[in-house]
């Protein structure tokens, strides 16, 4: 199959009903994508379909059509790195964007505390290009094996300056939210700290605004995790986590 076929299939088309299922990259995903395709899907593949249930298509209720997926095959690299925009709307600031996208990244999920794992992985490969399948290793060291993963670019326009030193600050935040989720605060701030201080040292970038965006994401992603084995409590830990992230990191 080429790759305007692999993209069609990525249409939510049964599966856009979150009611229905809690896991955009499950089990139901995977069976009807291996079907359609005849292979298991690659991290490009998850990352088309991610993309097109953070942005509505022309259909009806925002459903993807034929049109959209062709439209996104031929200038994929353009909107993951916001040099063309899917649907431009100047009146939302990019960091709200970037909000809405994780809360509709959870919706995704049902906002189930045991849904938290996925997330989160979800999160590592659309906004750090961290590849969903090895997490582990991949999002210890902090760089993506394979590293022709895009990462979505949501801007900087109302993020807090001291956390910005590029034009995409959302995927310094998602690695170390990821590394914190599955590692904790310390070794993810040990390992986000060592890999800019050589960055820095080695004149490849790492800056005072990357530590610092890496502690907080860091303890976004613990945080996070603590709070989803807490929900007896009462504790809904997504809404803790936008909260948190609008506390920390939107400017004022």
């Amino acid at each position: 199959m080429n790759k305007s076929q692999s993209s069609s299939q990525n249409r939510p088309n049964n599966l856009n009903n979150t009611n229905s299922i809690s896991d955009p990259l499950g089990e139901s995903w995977l069976d009807a994508f291996n079907q359609f395709n005849g292979r298991i899907p690659t991290d490009d593949d998850r990352q088309d379909r991610l993309f097109s249930l953070l942005h509505n298509g022309s259909g009806l209720n925002g459903h993807w059509v034929d049109e959209d997926w062709n439209r996104y095959k031929q200038d994929k690299t353009l909107f993951w790195t916001a040099r063309k925009t899917w649907k431009k709307d100047v009146s939302i600031l990019d960091f709200d964007r970037f909000i809405s996208h994780l809360e509709q990244l959870a919706a995704q999920y049902n906002n189930k505390p045991e849904k938290a794992s996925e997330f989160s992985r979800a999160v590592g490969l659309i906004w750090g290009g961290i590849a969903y399948d090895r997490w582990i290793t991949v999002a210890l060291l902090r760089a993506a094996v394979g590293d022709h993963l895009l990462q979505l670019n949501e801007g900087t326009q109302g993020w807090l300056t001291k956390y910005v030193d590029d034009a995409n600050p959302a995927h310094h935040w998602a690695a170390a939210f990821l590394t914190g989720f599955y590692y904790g605060t310390f070794v993810s701030i040990v390992a986000s700290t060592t890999r800019d201080i050589a960055q820095y040292l080695t004149g490849l970038g790492g800056t005072k605004e990357d530590i610092s965006l890496g502690i907080v994401g860091a303890k976004h992603g613990s945080s996070f995790k603590q709070n989803t084995k807490a929900t007896a409590e009462g504790i809904e830990p997504y809404l803790l986590l936008f909260k948190q992230i609008r506390q920390d990191l939107q400017q004022k």
